[in-house]
């Protein structure tokens, strides 16, 4: 868990990050290739950078390649991920494609940035992958823009708040690719001048096709946007994403919309004791009917778990992750299903941001249950549990608490009888 000091700016939203998490990742290998036959970006190499400084963080290799030789089914094979970064114009020949379309089809993935989509006019299927022929049109003169952020549970777009400014090269597209994707981001054009879209202009999306995966940003211009830590967030959650690997949820910078809510919940921070800290959150009578699919399914499939912990203004203080589906706490599965109602997570060695329990119920209206605890035992050398949210709650009146799955639902709860607030202890429940 991570806590940011009382008042400070919650610069990039990382509160829980990605970057952060590299003992989640799997080794895995991914191809840069930024060939280009038309315009060629400056920031080229900046992006080369960023990916490889991505890879080295979080524990997968990183080749790169301008040779268009490089598309055999031999070689392609040895890649989760291929990332076409800032390629431009008629970049393969037609057995290339045949390649790279049997790699993508066959389970692997792609990744474009940027003007990935002012490329292979010429090609349908490249049409299909960038998604619904959405290639480049236009673009008019770099400005600041509003993003608005469609899916806040998305590995790429969760550390977003719902709405962002951003200084870009903001790209008309010659078709909108909504029906065959899932759309991201989207940009406001009342927010800047140059649109040609309308009310929908997806600026980021990502789909399946055939066994593989595609992500695409249309993010990524300047030099200047690969330093940028939330651009780097987004392109990392969409390598995971597109890799297939099950990454750690990131917390919005504050509380989501369209939970459903708890009748009852409680918060209790206690940070007396050094080396035995612990957090708890229970949210119980939750206000709609639940079922065991409400939890998506962590035990089997990818479904990561965010608890997310925000003051009276809404502002993001702490974050656990848990993304250890399908692992082993122990010699226990740390993830198991309680007959057909829920789930339940233990993990004595509370090795995934000190969470060491984690309990959800379904039921029917004001029956269902998410309950979750963290804590350090340093007396078992087990101390994962970062301090602090107590004094960044100091003082508060009221806490909001979340619980967000990555495929599933979220579950919230606004608590405003404080009972206790100071520098070690935060308790605090609904009335």
């Amino acid at each position: 868990m991570n806590f940011l000091p009382r008042r400070a700016a919650l610069v990039g939203a990382l509160a829980v990050t990605l970057v952060a998490t590299p003992a989640l990742a799997q080794d895995f290998r991914v191809l840069v290739f930024s060939k280009t036959s038309g315009f060629r970006h400056g920031s080229i190499a900046d992006g080369i950078a960023m990916i490889q400084a991505l890879g080295a963080a979080n524990d997968f290799a990183v080749d790169t390649t301008e040779a268009a030789g490089a598309f055999t089914a031999a070689n392609l094979a040895q890649y989760a991920v291929v990332v076409w970064l800032n390629t431009t114009g008629d970049v393969l020949n037609s057995t290339q494609e045949s390649a790279f379309q049997f790699y993508v089809e066959s389970g692997g993935a792609w990744v474009g940035i940027h003007s990935a989509t002012d490329t292979e006019y010429g090609w349908p299927w490249y049409g299909d992958l960038i998604g619904g022929d959405a290639w480049f049109d236009s673009h008019p003169s770099d400005q600041t823009a509003t993003m608005e952020i469609e899916d806040q549970l998305h590995e790429s777009t969760g550390h977003w708040p719902s709405s962002v400014s951003r200084f870009e090269e903001w790209y008309n597209f010659q078709n909108n690719p909504r029906s065959s994707v899932n759309v991201l981001v989207t940009v406001d054009e009342s927010s800047y001048s140059g649109g040609n879209m309308g009310a929908d202009h997806p600026i980021a999306w990502n789909h399946e096709i055939g066994s593989g995966r595609a992500w695409y940003t249309a993010l990524g211009h300047h030099a200047e946007t690969y330093d940028d830590a939330d651009f780097r967030q987004h392109v990392l959650g969409g390598i995971l994403w597109a890799a297939g690997e099950t990454a750690a949820l990131a917390c919005a910078s504050s509380p989501l919309g369209g939970c459903i809510a708890a009748g009852q919940a409680r918060l209790q921070v206690n940070e007396k004791t050094t080396g035995r800290e612990s957090v708890s959150i229970a949210l119980k009578k939750l206000a709609q009917t639940t079922t065991q699919s409400s939890f998506g399914d962590p035990v089997t499939g990818e479904t990561s778990v965010a608890l997310c912990i925000y003051d009276g203004a809404g502002a993001l203080r702490g974050g656990m992750d848990v993304s250890r589906s399908g692992q082993f706490c122990g010699s226990k599965p740390c993830w198991r299903a309680i007959s057909d109602k829920g789930f339940q997570y233990g993990d004595r060695y509370a090795a995934s941001g000190g969470t060491t329990k984690i309990q959800m119920k379904s039921g029917a209206v004001e029956k269902g249950q998410v309950q979750a605890k963290a804590a350090n035992n340093a007396g078992q050398g087990e101390t994962a549990l970062a301090v602090g949210l107590a004094a960044a709650l100091e003082g508060e009146t009221q806490a909001t608490v979340q619980i967000v799955e990555s495929d599933a639902a979220c579950f919230s709860a606004t608590l405003t009888d404080v009972t206790t607030s100071d520098s070690l202890q935060f308790k605090a429940s609904t009335p």
